[in-house]
C-alpha cells in the first residue's frame, strides 16, 4: 500500500501483514463469529468547511476569489489524508461510506487502492474559476491544470514500476513549466503565493539535484544547461552550476539514476 504525498511523490506507508490458519477437525463444530459491520466515520471537520466554501463560490452572482475555497480544499486533503497507526483517514471507511464520500467530496478525486489520495482535480477547478472566478484564478488554474497530468501526476514525472517517478529531464519539460510559473508570478504577484512559490521551487530543486532521471547523464545536463541560460539568476544558479561540472567530470558521486 502506498500513500501519496499531497504534491508529487509516492511513499510506503505500511507493511502487508499475511495470516495463517490450521485445519479444524471434521468432528469439532467451530463457532464463527458474526462480522459486525464497520461502524461509520464521520467526514473531518474540514471536508464540511470546503464544501461550504465551494457552495458559497457556485452561488455567488459575481465573480470571486477562488484562494480561500482552494485553502479549504488543501485543508480537507490534508485531514483525509492523516495517518494515525498505520492508516490514514481515507482507510478508515467501509466501502459504502467511502463511494458515499467521494460523491460528495466534488472536486477532490479519493484513492485508496495502491496508491492512497485526495487530490484536488484540475479540471473541475479550472471550470470553476472560468464560471465563478476573476481573471488570476483563471490564469493560476489553467497552469495547475498544466502541471498535473491525468493521472494526477505532476507532467515533468513519468510513474514506473519502481515507487518513485523519474524526471523527464532533456524534453524541455521542466524548464518551460518553470518558465510559466515564473510568468504567472510575473502578471499575479501575491496571488496564490504559497502555491506557485511552491511549484517554482520543486522545479528547481529537480534541476539542482539531477537525479531520478528517466534518461542519462546527458539528458539532465541538457536541461541544466537549458535552465542556466533561461535563468541565470535563479535562486540555485549556483548549485545547477556545481552539480552539471559533476557531472561532466564524475557522475558517479551521485548517479542521475535512481536504483
Amino acid at each position: 500500500m502506498q500513500l501519496a504525498a499531497t504534491r508529487h511523490f509516492i511513499l510506503p506507508l505500511c507493511l502487508l501483514v499475511a495470516a495463517c490458519g490450521q485445519k479444524t477437525p471434521t468432528d469439532v463444530t467451530v463457532a464463527v463469529p458474526r462480522a459486525e459491520p464497520a461502524a461509520a466515520v464521520a467526514a473531518p471537520s474540514a471536508v464540511d468547511a470546503y464544501l461550504a466554501a465551494l457552495a458559497a463560490v457556485e452561488q455567488a452572482k459575481v465573480p470571486v476569489s477562488l484562494e480561500p475555497l482552494f485553502a479549504s480544499a488543501e485543508a480537507a486533503q490534508r485531514e483525509l489524508m492523516e495517518v494515525t497507526g498505520e492508516q490514514a483517514a481515507l482507510e478508515r471507511y467501509s466501502e459504502a461510506d467511502f463511494t458515499a464520500l467521494q460523491a460528495r467530496v466534488r472536486g477532490l478525486k479519493l484513492h485508496r487502492e495502491v496508491d492512497i489520495y485526495a487530490q484536488p482535480e484540475p479540471a473541475f477547478f479550472l471550470a470553476l474559476a472560468k464560471a465563478h472566478g476573476l481573471p488570476a484564478d483563471i490564469a493560476f488554474f489553467e497552469q495547475y491544470a498544466a502541471t498535473w497530468g491525468p493521472d494526477l501526476v505532476p507532467v515533468y514525472l513519468k510513474l514506473r514500476p519502481q515507487p518513485t517517478p523519474c524526471v523527464r529531464f532533456g524534453e524541455g519539460v521542466v524548464t518551460s513549466l518553470y518558465s510559466a510559473w515564473q510568468g504567472y508570478f510575473a502578471q499575479y504577484p501575491g496571488r496564490y503565493a504559497a502555491l506557485v512559490a511552491q511549484n517554482l521551487g520543486d522545479l528547481e530543486e529537480a534541476v539542482a539535484l539531477g537525479t531520478c532521471a528517466c534518461d542519462g547523464v546527458e539528458s539532465v545536463r541538457r536541461e541544466q544547461a537549458e535552465f542556466l541560460q533561461r535563468f541565470p539568476s535563479a535562486a540555485k544558479a549556483a548549485e545547477i552550476t556545481a552539480r552539471r561540472a559533476q557531472l561532466a567530470t564524475d557522475p558517479e558521486v551521485l548517479p542521475v539514476n535512481c536504483r
